[in-house]
């Protein structure tokens, strides 16, 4: 069997089913989604069958080797910061798992958690850890301030501290996430041009998280899905400390009603009435202050998730469910900028997905305002590859090795990708526009990113 052969069903396995119910769309559900992979079932917890550790020393040395790179560059301006990043991760396939390992502080090991999924993992990212670890990299000039600086993102919607544990995990963007990163002055409020400021609104969930965490361990097969341990020895405390002990820890957190501004959709095309057809108002993306964090705002009250409303599902109201990465890049003439990918349903319902490439048409060059992310909007286990010609493809099987270009490692289509925004807006799946149609999509919000180099 090829490494080829053996990547594809590798790729397979770590397909989330719970992505399927969002094809089209991009949605991260805070805890909805759990590692797939090599697992063996308790009635009360979940034993992981494979090597956390050893997971969490690849994504160290990876972030080691882009940390001394980075110094070695000297890179000044922050757009290239961030772009430098991006290319580091392009192309890894999307996923979820991230967990507490087995760490009690930034360099000790040895402590057991609810979760055991790997802390620093980069073979497997979602929308939250690819900007979560994205971030830390930015801010880092070794590799013990990435460790430090990725705790202090990851962790502190407890009690503002960088203990290692679930509770005190960012699980909420709006209400942990963002107010956390401004606090330790990784981004700020951005300062928008004229043309933009008198364009935002503001919209608010009741974030309750009592009600999301009690969600989560009200039946056993619940609870065996979130209480993940590497020692079965560790299960049965594990899951005794998330069924009795976490909840009255988490009624400490009392419901909040949660702003969050954001830059309405539609100011940012115009619609020909005729047609239908969208059209970009290049100003406004050009006006957008990169770089900084990207975050797709939702109406919590007109989101529904399988035809039932979000708070239902979670047990919270929630008002981001996407988010990436803003900043400019400039193309040459002719050269590729990204690879769009259209999806449709054939007569046989089966997912059938186009690829074409997107190229810079001006002579002068293109600049692009980019939207950097790990995407999940595609069919679940599908694979991203370019065969021999040249050509990319989405599909549902890999062609023989023959066929492939040996230069392109296949990846799944969910994957990191890098788009203008504008063409993110538009994509086109299923015979619509699922960021433009939706109507709990409100608009985009943006956190500027502070870097000191």
């Amino acid at each position: 069997m090829s490494l080829y052969r053996i990547f594809g069903i590798l790729l397979a396995s770590l397909s989330c089913s719970a992505q399927a119910e969002f094809d089209g769309e991009d949605v991260h559900l805070p805890s909805l989604n759990t590692d797939n992979v090599a697992k063996t079932f308790f009635s009360r917890f979940t034993v992981l069958n494979y090597d956390v550790k050893k997971k969490e020393e690849i994504a160290i040395s990876k972030f080691s080797e882009l940390i001394a790179l980075k110094e070695k560059k000297q890179i000044v301006e922050t757009d290239d910061v961030i772009e430098d990043l991006v290319n580091s991760f392009l192309n890894t396939p999307y996923g979820h798992g991230e967990g507490e390992g087995r760490w009690c502080g930034i360099n000790t090991r040895g402590c057991a958690h609810i979760q055991e999924l790997p802390l620093f993992r980069t073979d497997i990212l979602n929308c939250q850890t690819f900007v979560q670890s994205g971030l830390a990299l930015v801010q880092s000039h070794s590799l013990e301030d990435f460790k430090t600086n990725f705790i202090a993102v990851k962790y502190g919607a407890a009690d503002h501290s960088n203990q290692i544990n679930y509770f005190n995990r960012n699980n909420f963007v709006s209400a942990s996430l963002n107010v956390n990163l401004r606090r330790i002055g990784f981004t700020a409020e951005p300062l928008y041009s004229t043309v933009l400021a008198g364009l935002q609104e503001t919209s608010s969930a009741l974030i309750t998280r009592n009600n999301w965490f009690a969600k989560q361990s009200e039946t056993d097969q619940k609870l065996r899905n979130h209480v993940m341990v590497q020692n079965e020895n560790d299960g049965e405390a594990m899951a005794n400390r998330f069924s009795d002990a976490y909840p009255h820890d988490f009624a400490s957190f009392q419901p909040i009603i949660q702003p969050i501004s954001y830059l309405p959709k539609a100011h940012f095309f115009t619609v020909d009435n005729n047609s239908g057809e969208y059209t970009v108002k290049t100003d406004l993306f050009e006006a957008l202050p990169t770089p900084a964090i990207v975050e797709v705002i939702r109406d919590p009250k007109k989101w529904l998730v399988g035809g039932a409303p979000i708070s239902q599902v979670i047990g919270s109201e929630l008002n981001v469910s996407h988010m990436g990465f803003l900043h400019k890049k400039r193309f040459k003439h002719l050269e590729e900028i990204t690879t769009l990918i259209k999806c449709h349903l054939n007569n046989d319902k089966q997912k059938v997905c186009v690829v074409n490439p997107l190229l810079c048409n001006e002579k002068k060059g293109c600049d692009e305002v980019m939207f950097s992310h790990a995407t999940s909007a595609y069919p679940n286990g599908y694979f991203f590859f370019r065969d021999k010609s040249g050509s990319y493809h989405c599909a549902s099987k890999l062609p023989d090795d023959d066929q492939l270009d040996q230069g392109f490692s296949p990846t799944s289509c969910n994957r990191v990708v890098s788009m203008p925004l504008g063409n993110y807006m538009l994509s086109e799946m299923y015979g619509g526009f699922p960021f433009l149609d939706s109507d709990s999509i409100l608009g985009v919000h943006l956190e500027k990113i502070r870097w000191d180099p």
